[in-house]
């Protein structure tokens, strides 16, 4: 009877020390629709190129819509081909994600601007 006594024991020692279950957000996928002046340019998502604007892109979000907070910052970035322009926007963990999002790189502009008025 004893060893069934010490067994008991193990396998009562042992569910103890289990470790709690990790509790993570629920993730859903929320839609972005992204423009930029000029059109064409590269959008990127925390470092990760997702489309060419104009594009919607999907990013992973709380069940109500706002950024997930698996990290602190969300960074969408957009920028010409050669990177001669860029601009990036910054949203933090918890805030809520816009549905449309505009990038205005004034001096990719102005040389678009100049390449159109030149092919005429």
């Amino acid at each position: 009877m004893r060893p069934l006594a010490i067994l008991a024991l193990a396998l009562a020692g042992c569910s103890a020390m289990q470790p709690e279950p990790v509790v993570r957000e629920a993730v859903r996928m929320v839609s972005i629709h992204v423009a930029s002046s000029p059109p064409n340019t590269v959008i990127e998502y925390n470092n990760e190129v997702v489309g060419v604007a104009p594009c919607v892109i999907k990013v992973p979000a709380t069940p109500d819509g706002r950024w997930q907070s698996f990290q602190w910052v969300h960074v969408l970035r957009a920028s010409m081909t050669d990177y001669s322009d860029w601009e990036a926007k910054e949203y933090n963990a918890g805030a809520p994600v816009p549905e449309h999002v505009v990038f205005r790189l004034p001096d990719a502009q102005r040389k678009y601007m100049a390449m159109q008025r030149a092919m005429r």
